[in-house]
């Protein structure tokens, strides 16, 4: 569980410092095609929902949207790397993509 925390936890802080007045200048965004056709297995999906929940600061909506666009948009060993570096460095700033679907599934309502 705790190996996908990270990645989870740098989500909720990009959108909580972003802040509501940067949400609300977001404009919704059309959905790009499936770059990722193959799901993550389940324990992904269960530990990043749990570390990015955990906390109450997010709902289990926002990121359900964050994984699901995520998991459309990158391999999973896209993803591991993501989180891999997230777990090196707990202080780094997401990667823009992540930010941008963070930002989408706010300001989009699921998005």
């Amino acid at each position: 569980m705790a190996r996908w925390k990270p990645l989870a936890t740098l989500v909720a802080v990009a959108l909580l410092a972003a802040g509501p007045g940067v949400l609300a200048q977001t404009a919704p965004r059309p959905k790009p095609p499936a770059r990722n056709t193959t799901p993550y297995p389940d324990f992904v999906r269960v530990n990043f929902m749990t570390a990015c929940t955990a906390d109450g600061k997010l709902t289990e909506a926002l990121c359900g949207c964050v994984y699901r666009n995520l998991e459309r948009e990158m391999t999973l060993e896209e993803f591991q790397v993501m989180d891999k570096k997230a777990m090196d460095d707990p202080n780094a700033d997401p990667p823009q993509n992540t930010i941008d679907i963070a930002m989408a599934c706010y300001a989009n309502n699921n998005y």
